[in-house]
């Protein structure tokens, strides 16, 4: 009976998989390649010995994504090639978050306080057999194998599937400390933490806030046993992060963090928590289907959130004292993402709330397994309780029925892929805010334009102009690592002006005089006609230096993709 039910779950999971690998391998290198995505290539194009010194001055990220994507350029650099990493990733993210909710209902995993023996740490892949924890684990996986913002960014070259794989293997190793506290448990959490620290900076906050809960539990049981280890944990882990904090963050926030960043800057505190309850609002919604980025309408997204939350509610009551203490690791993560967007540091919401995706996945997994697979308790009482038993059993499972269907229903009608969104939305595609048309405008300026026209590529084009142009193939030696910043900073080494086409200066913050001298470097008195390419635009410096063309010449819009724009000037 026992084996049957491993072979079944083993088959579910690998059904499960596979679900979930078709749906991030389609349309995986039709989206082309974004701002953010080409400059992860760039970082990433760099020699090895100047690999890091590129990640410090080249983006705003930690480097271990850098590292891996490294030591993967030589076997592809098209945009499938380089995405499929992070399909990798994201799949090990979806089995993960199943192993950890199916170990959090197994009858094999309690604490040593209850008398039971725990594992050890190769038995956190065993697969258990209780009904309700393979139900859990299979909720879980569906969940995160579905979650329209898991697929979209297990569809980029960038650091998010990476991190989402690390913050589960940290789930996994959370599990372990939790009912086993002793050395190697330290050990298996402090690696994961790291490595996923390493990978995002908002990392921080999904690993540590648990461990913060752990630590407070300890304190409340006066288990000063567990207290140490958890705190020696935690002491070690901090060790760890030294390296990151004073050698990379201190060089990228100088080089794009906000000027407010750990300040306070509102003055009424009231303001500021309705402020902070409406970015919580945007990131949860955000979180579920990619709003406002979705066809389901925001009341169906606010109900779905709402029977998540009352199904949660209604079966903690049931969960035994480990279990519990996960939906506070969820409310912990949170509360430290609002604290942080508060210091205007890890904004609330949007992509950065997928540090919080894997334990989403896991708590509404194990309220579902607990809801959908009651043991006869009610039925063993005394008469007089048994009719209530029943009732309350009943509503709770039917919570459940109808939360999984409607997140099911969210989930698949907010799928990210352009194939799919072109068809839910007929009369025209609904983009994510990332998607940038590049590669499709430099082929259409490629052929429209005349030998050596003058041509001006506007700052948030340079990346994904220069990928699909193969900037890199037209210098007899290498790019120097994250040189686009170096003609962002209106340096004017020469790989920035090739051919009469000129990389521009980074526009925010800049006068108008310094836009137009920018521009001058390849329009002049006697220049007739001439291009202007924008992707990833900043409004209001790019109208700005558009219409400082447009005083002497005529402007058209030939090409006008997704946040990438040819414009042609002829003089009037």
């Amino acid at each position: 009976m026992v084996a049957r039910g491993e072979r079944t779950n083993a088959l579910a999971l690998a059904l499960l998989l596979l679900i979930a690998a078709g749906l991030r391998l389609l349309d995986l290198g039709v989206r082309p390649l974004w701002f953010d995505e080409a400059m992860e290539y760039w970082v990433a194009s760099a020699p090895l010995p100047q690999l890091l010194a590129a990640v410090r001055g080249g983006i705003q990220d930690p480097p271990l994504y850098s590292l891996l994507l490294h030591a993967w350029l030589p076997f592809t650099s098209d945009a499938f090639g380089l995405r499929l990493p992070s399909v990798l990733f994201s799949l090990g993210s979806v089995l993960g978050v199943a192993l950890v909710a199916q170990r959090l209902g197994s009858r094999e995993v309690r604490s040593q306080e209850s008398g039971v023996r725990s594992p050890d740490v190769c038995s956190s892949l065993q697969l258990p057999v209780r009904r309700s924890a393979m139900l859990a684990g299979l909720v879980a996986g569906v969940i995160l194998a579905l979650l329209p913002t898991e697929i979209r960014y297990a569809q980029e070259a960038g650091q998010y599937a990476l991190m989402g794989f690390t913050v589960t293997l940290n789930l996994l190793a959370l599990q372990r400390l939790q009912a086993r506290p002793d050395t190697l448990s330290c050990l298996f959490w402090v690696t994961s933490a790291l490595l996923a620290s390493y990978t995002f900076y908002g990392a921080l906050l999904a690993v540590a806030a648990p461990l913060a809960v752990l630590l407070l539990d300890a304190t409340v049981r006066r288990n000063w046993r567990r207290l140490l280890i958890i705190g020696g944990c935690g002491l070690a882990y901090t060790s760890g992060l030294l390296p990151l904090l004073l050698l990379f963050l201190p060089a990228q926030l100088s080089g794009g963090a906000s000027p407010n960043a750990f300040r306070l800057t509102f003055t009424n505190p009231f303001v500021a928590l309705i402020e902070l309850g409406n970015d919580l609002s945007a990131a949860l919604v955000f979180q579920l289907a990619g709003s406002p980025w979705t066809v389901v309408p925001l009341g169906v997204l606010w109900l779905a959130l709402g029977l998540s939350a009352l199904l949660v509610l209604t079966t903690v009551p049931r969960l035994d004292a480990q279990q519990r203490l996960w939906p506070a690791f969820l409310l912990a993560i949170y509360a430290a993402n609002a604290l942080t967007d508060l210091l205007n540091l890890l904004p609330l919401g949007f992509r950065y709330i997928l540090i919080s995706s894997p334990l989403l996945a896991v708590v509404i997994g194990q309220a579902a397994g607990t809801a959908l697979e009651q043991n006869s308790k009610f039925r063993t009482q005394n008469s007089e309780d048994a009719p209530q038993g029943s009732v309350a059993l009943l509503r709770t499972r039917t919570i459940a029925v109808l939360t999984l269907t409607l997140l099911l229903f969210v989930c698949l009608f907010s799928l990210p892929q352009r194939s799919v969104r072109e068809i839910l939305q007929p009369p025209g595609y609904l983009a994510w805010p990332e998607t940038e048309d590049t590669q499709a405008m430099v082929q259409f300026w490629q052929q429209a334009r005349a030998p050596h026209e003058p041509t001006y590529i506007a700052s948030g084009a340079l990346p994904a102009f220069a990928y699909y142009q193969g900037w890199d193939e037209q210098f007899n030696e290498a790019l120097p690592p994250a040189w686009y910043t170096a003609c962002w900073r209106a340096a004017t080494p020469q790989f920035c002006t090739y051919d009469r086409v000129a990389l521009g200066i980074w526009l925010g913050g800049r006068s108008t005089p310094q836009m137009l001298d920018d521009l001058r470097r390849v329009v002049d008195a006697e220049t007739e006609s001439f291009w202007v390419l924008a992707a990833h635009h900043h409004p209001p410096e790019l109208d700005i230096l558009l219409n400082l063309a447009s005083e002497f010449y005529t402007m058209s819009q030939p090409y006008d993709g997704h946040n990438a724009t040819a414009y042609y000037f002829e003089r009037r």
